[in-house]
């Protein structure tokens, strides 16, 4: 029978810093300093496992020897090794304690009872005002690709590391006011980027949960203050370096605050926040030792070895625990997702799929390991018969590949932009000065009612030379025909002089028609709109000279003065009730959109309305654009939207729809996705 590890003679036993006289004989403070890590633990089973460990519960033992306090030969360093670590490495820091008690002399104004009363009042109102002016809130945030940009990168990155550094030094001040001592701050490398840490462990040695909580919970308040203050900023800025760094400040803040920083299923603040509420040191060891009793024990048989028992607690625990891995896998495939898509910008795709497929390939591994373990009944499995144990694992590997080969429902997004249906265009019909406009955006026009005047000074002058010519022409063949009535011998001059002034006739006559062309009519009934172009070309530009298509883009009556081209659309006549939205579709997705198929569209601008649509019609030329990434053929799809007043869709607002393609399996996708890797190049 093997000896049972005693207590680790290395700990330190200290009781709460405030710790009151009953307190101090319940609980104590276990510091362990060689991970300079705290546990806290009722005395009277640490004196059992001190005393006599070999008369110790079971589950006491494990739980001790899992939370590092017993003098055990294993070496389990590696056993939670998993790739995605090498994504976050922790820098060795600094103190910060001294730096901790400068602030905590200076902080009444952010951490006082009164300033922290006022500080939440407003990121209240800031929150409320967030719902109130939605529309115009969301109509003014940048799309996703806008705000991960090369342009806005630099600028995030620095938002990201200052409110990161003023994130951590807001934990270090309060642990410092609540009577602990900060420990050292520095960089972490996540996913690369830097991102700055503080070890606050010497807050285990409170004894009041709250003070810890009011601990973890400092980062985020601070966050969350730079976050209403940024939102008033951008509020009330116009665009420029203040008020996209005022966004950057407000998003991260913000919406990655509350999505990671107090998140519990991921060992940020959150999750020590929930663990000192179950009151736990180990959360994430004691969920798992509750899924095992809940859910593998059940499963495994009485045989099956597990320090926990069922209870209520541990079922909620074991849920925890599905949930955490459940998320740890998302955020792999997430995190593996990024690293193709930043590959690519930097045109390193092979690089970014190897990298991608060692994280992901990480799953399956572990995966395979563990149920290997299952059939050599090692751990505990060791008392459950093998007949149960293969069992086991050969429903779970069915299962799996069931899944793995099941069709699930696939589709892929478009986006595009809200127009005006059927608007007839109107071009130039002729380069030229633009000497008069008669109508501008938004005014209500009739068929044939004159838009603008061109004028062409050539034309006019070659008119003017052409009716002097004419008109001596004229005058010498009256007078010659005169002469060949008495002159017979003059008739064939007579009858060349009449076809000369007939071609100059005919000239005169297509001068005419051009110059009367320009004067530029609508050609039909409905209101002048901008000549916007869903995808916009270069040669769709109705201007010659920049500063009047620059004055263009606001009034047609601003670009008098300028020279018009011929290729170029001047303005669109339409009714601008009637909507549609015009997709920009990969051309490799041509197969599986059809005329008729309903699709689910959704506005940026009203982002909680979703309608369903139909395709009405799809652009049977393809447009390529160049980018980072290489080349792109995409085509155009319409789908019409309904006139109803509750669809207040804006025209030129961005669209986002979600289209349906075949049934795919996890299996296909992976194979699609290495025939890709393999094609690279």
């Amino acid at each position: 029978m093997p000896a049972v590890p005693h207590l680790r003679r290395d700990l330190q036993w200290l009781p709460g810093a405030d710790a009151s006289e009953r307190q101090a004989s319940s609980q104590v403070l276990l510091l362990d300093p060689l991970r300079n890590s705290f546990a806290r633990i009722d005395r009277e089973p640490l004196e059992q496992l001190a005393a006599a460990p070999s008369a110790c519960d079971p589950q006491l033992l494990a739980s001790a020897n899992a939370a590092g306090l017993l003098r055990s030969r294993t070496d389990t360093r590696g056993a939670h090794w998993h790739p995605v670590k090498l994504l976050s490495i922790r820098l060795p820091g600094l103190t910060s304690a001294p730096v901790a008690a400068w602030l905590a002399r200076r902080s009444d104004w952010l951490f006082g009872p009164v300033a922290v009363l006022g500080w939440c009042t407003m990121m209240g109102v800031a929150l409320l005002a967030i719902p109130v002016y939605w529309e115009r809130f969301h109509a003014n945030l940048p799309g996703l690709q806008q705000f991960f940009s090369a342009a806005n990168a630099p600028l995030l990155l620095a938002t990201l590391v200052l409110t990161k550094l003023i994130h951590e030094l807001a934990h270090a001040t309060v642990c410092h006011r609540m009577g602990a001592r900060p420990g050292a701050i520095g960089v972490l490398l996540l996913c690369g980027a830097p991102c700055p840490y503080c070890d606050v462990s010497d807050s285990w040695r409170l004894p009041s949960k709250f003070r810890r909580i009011a601990i973890m919970l400092a980062g985020v308040y601070v966050e969350w203050i730079m976050a209403a203050v940024a939102l008033a900023i951008w509020w009330f800025t116009s665009p420029g370096t203040v008020h996209f760094a005022a966004m950057n400040v407000m998003i991260v803040c913000g919406a990655s605050t509350f999505l990671f920083n107090l998140n519990p299923l991921m060992r940020y603040d959150g999750y020590y926040i929930l663990a000192d509420l179950c009151g736990s040191t180990n959360l994430r060891q004691e969920a798992a030792d509750a899924f095992s009793a809940v859910v593998m024990r059940r499963l495994a048989g009485n045989r099956y070895r597990t320090v926990a028992r069922w209870s209520t607690r541990n079922a909620w625990l074991s849920a925890y625990f599905v949930a955490a891995k459940v998320y740890r896998v998302f955020i792999m495939l997430v995190i593996a997702a990024w690293l193709i898509g930043l590959a690519d910008a930097l045109a390193l795709r092979p690089l970014g799929i190897a990298v991608a497929s060692l994280l992901v390939l990480a799953i399956p591994l572990q995966t395979a390991r563990r149920l290997w373990a299952t059939v050599r009944g090692a751990g505990p499995w060791r008392d459950v018969g093998w007949p149960r144990r293969t069992g086991l694992v050969v429903a779970v590997i069915v299962l799996v590949t069931s899944l793995f080969f099941y069709p699930f429902p696939s589709g892929f997004q478009a986006v595009g932009i809200v127009e005006v249906a059927d608007a007839v265009p109107v071009y130039l019909p002729a380069q030229g000065r633009i000497a008069d406009v008669m109508a501008d955006y938004g005014d209500f026009v009739v068929a044939g009612q004159p838009l603008l005047q061109l004028e062409n000074l050539d034309l006019k002058l070659q008119a003017t030379e052409l009716s002097g010519k004419r008109q001596a022409l004229q005058t010498q063949t009256d007078a010659m025909r005169r002469r060949a009535i008495d002159q017979t011998n003059l008739l064939a001059q007579w009858d060349s002089q009449v076809a000369a002034l007939e071609s100059m006739n005919a000239r005169a006559e297509t001068l005419s028609k051009r110059l009367a062309s320009l004067r530029v009519n609508s050609p039909v009934q409905g209101h002048v709109l901008h000549p916007s172009d869903p995808m916009p070309q270069e040669q769709s530009v109705p201007l010659a000279d920049p500063l009047a298509a620059a004055r263009f883009t606001r009034s047609l009556h601003w670009s008098v003065g300028g020279t018009g081209r011929v290729d170029g659309c001047w303005c669109r006549i339409g009714d601008p009730t009637e909507r549609e939205v015009i997709l920009q579709v990969d051309a490799d997705k041509r197969p599986y959109v059809q005329v008729g198929d309903a699709i689910r569209v959704r506005c940026d601008q009203s982002p909680t309305q979703v309608l369903t649509l139909q395709v009405a019609s799809i652009s049977t030329d393809n447009r390529t654009s160049q980018a980072l990434t290489g080349t792109h053929t995409k085509f155009q799809v319409a789908c019409r939207v309904p006139s109803d007043p509750d669809v207040r869709w804006r025209i030129g607002a961005s669209a986002t729809a979600r289209l349906k393609s075949p049934e795919q399996s996890l299996a296909g996708r992976a194979w699609r996705w290495l025939r890709e890797f393999f094609d690279v190049g």
